[in-house]
């Protein structure tokens, strides 16, 4: 996704990248010459971290505690770094599971380091070092996701509260992500209502819910400010996996950085194919089944399925979706007590996400 000219986010993502950027050096520096291991591990991240990403979970973080009255905004935007360590401990891992080689335009961890490895090894040891050495890399990023969270001048009350949210939502993703695996593999049949329970689990909450809420709880937000962002963040989370997935097919893979047959050979039981397979005819469902989980996909069959989601109306389907969901979560916030600034980020956000894929 671009940031289609979302100033705020576009301004808060240079800041995020400029504090990270410092952090990675700082921890450069105090590792000293006597940890080579250490020294190349942080250099590992530091490249992973940078290379991209929108920063839309530290922007919706800061945006929870400004419609929560948060005053500090350079602690926050501390606070708020935590979370792309975070979203790096999961990608990590995430790429082992999908076996994906491409992330933000570069190398996955797992398959750098298989590669540095490669003429040292034989290939399968070099590919097993890769993906085992990648787990704890990402371990790491995990740990320093607490450190930092907990290394912010919050109270201990904010940051306990915070925390706890963060856990929970982080719970709801692994479930999310199990059911995914498992309809993946043809483990169980999915309908359009079990791709709404994942989009929450996986998305929803993780994605949009937790970093609002958790800026909220840091800013001292009530009862009432986490209401009304839980109604905001279940439609808009559910719009965001909706227009990742368009993207995941549909996408530019010079724009997206992760190629767009990815989904197609993990077997994702995604809403567009959900939707497609529901509308298809015999000649185009057999399609579908025939590439869902090919690993050797070819680039005409990968076009076949992106014709079929067209002519049967799923991809049209999805977006309506998408524009329904965004206009659900924005009328939330128009509603809410929030104040004027408030109210405008979360809407431009609400925005931003409608139009991503577009």
């Amino acid at each position: 996704m671009k940031n289609q000219n979302f100033t705020e986010l576009e301004q808060y993502a240079r800041k995020t990248n400029r504090d990270l950027a410092r952090l990675f050096s700082k921890k450069q520096k105090n590792f000293g010459r006597d940890l080579p291991l250490a020294r190349m591990t942080n250099g590992i991240i530091k490249a992973f971290v940078l290379r991209g990403g929108k920063r839309i979970r530290p922007f919706l973080m800061y945006c929870g505690y400004v419609c929560a009255g948060g005053k500090d905004n350079s602690q926050i935007l501390r606070a708020s770094l935590s979370l792309e360590l975070l979203h790096s401990f999961l990608l990590i891992h995430d790429d082992i599971v999908d076996r994906s080689d491409v992330r933000r335009g570069g190398p996955t961890i797992h398959k750098k380091i298989e590669k540095k490895y490669r003429g040292k090894l034989s290939i399968k040891e070099a590919e097993e070092l890769g993906k085992s050495l990648a787990i704890w890399i990402g371990n790491i990023c995990f740990l320093d996701f607490y450190r930092l969270m907990l290394e912010s001048e919050f109270s201990d009350a904010q940051k306990q509260k915070a925390v706890s949210k963060i856990n929970k939502s982080l719970e709801s993703a692994v479930y999310g992500q199990l059911i995914d695996i498992l309809a993946g593999a043809k483990a169980m049949r999915v309908t359009e209502r079990d791709i709404d329970i994942i989009q929450e689990l996986k998305t929803g909450k993780y994605t949009i819910e937790m970093p609002l809420e958790a800026g909220a709880l840091l800013a001292g937000g009530g009862k009432r400010d986490i209401k009304i962002l839980m109604s905001y963040s279940r439609p808009l989370g559910k719009a965001f996996q909706i227009n990742d997935d368009i993207l995941g097919l549909f996408g530019d893979p010079k724009k997206t950085g992760k190629p767009n047959d990815s989904d197609l050979k993990l077997g994702k039981k995604t809403l567009l194919i959900v939707k497609a397979l529901q509308r298809a005819n015999k000649s185009q469902k057999k399609t579908i089944i025939k590439c869902l989980g090919e690993k050797n996909i070819s680039k005409g069959d990968v076009v076949k399925v992106k014709k079929i989601v067209v002519q049967t109306g799923s991809l049209d389907y999805s977006m309506k979706k998408i524009a329904s969901l965004v206009e659900r979560a924005k009328e939330t916030i128009r509603k809410s007590h929030f104040a004027n600034r408030g109210k405008d980020l979360l809407i431009k956000t609400a925005d931003f996400i409608g139009k991503s894929s577009h």
